[in-house]
């Protein structure tokens, strides 16, 4: 599909079969990576909203392509809404229950998730998107713009630190 292709009519069911695919991955992603729920859901909204306009410019390829390009989409708009002013001055953090609800099945640990989310931003991205979004790490890669070596270099320091912070919680009680 090239950019001069995309109709306006074209672009309004492109990005609803997007949505029927992906918002609920988009919408765990913004809440896990700006820990409230409400903000969450602008950013996702506003996510698809830059895909759509982004649509003319450089469409996606469907697949695989479609997830990194949405995510890529998604992560900016979060980082957007972190740098935001609004976002400074509030507090960040959400009981950690309410994320939970969205981002994992019945069978989560939040003490797992709670040091995820304590991870730094480089670290604690790869882990969501890895393991939450289940996206492999060509992926990854191509939803951060890194390599894929990158991709597993930080999952392999997420993994350590976990494995340091865990092991440390768990022989203190």
């Amino acid at each position: 599909m090239t950019a001069a292709s995309v109709a306006m009519g074209d672009k309004a069911l492109i990005i609803e079969r997007l949505m029927e695919d992906y918002g609920d991955q988009v919408l765990r992603l913004c809440c896990v990576y700006l820990k409230d729920r409400a903000l969450a859901e602008d950013a996702a909204q506003d996510s698809f909203v830059k895909a759509y306009k982004a649509l003319d410019r450089t469409p996606p390829t469907e697949g695989q392509g479609e997830k990194a390009w949405l995510t890529r989409i998604a992560i900016n708009t979060c980082k957007d809404y972190r740098r935001g002013a609004w976002f400074r001055r509030h507090a960040k953090s959400v009981p950690l229950d309410q994320v939970v609800d969205m981002t994992a099945s019945d069978d989560y640990d939040a003490s797992l998730l709670a040091e995820v989310s304590s991870l730094p931003e480089k670290y604690r991205v790869v882990v969501l998107l890895h393991y939450y979004q289940g996206m492999g790490a060509e992926e990854i890669a191509a939803a951060l713009s890194v390599s894929r070596s990158s991709v597993y270099s930080r999952l392999k320091a997420a993994h350590k630190m976990l494995r340091a912070n865990l092991d440390r919680r768990y022989s203190d009680e």
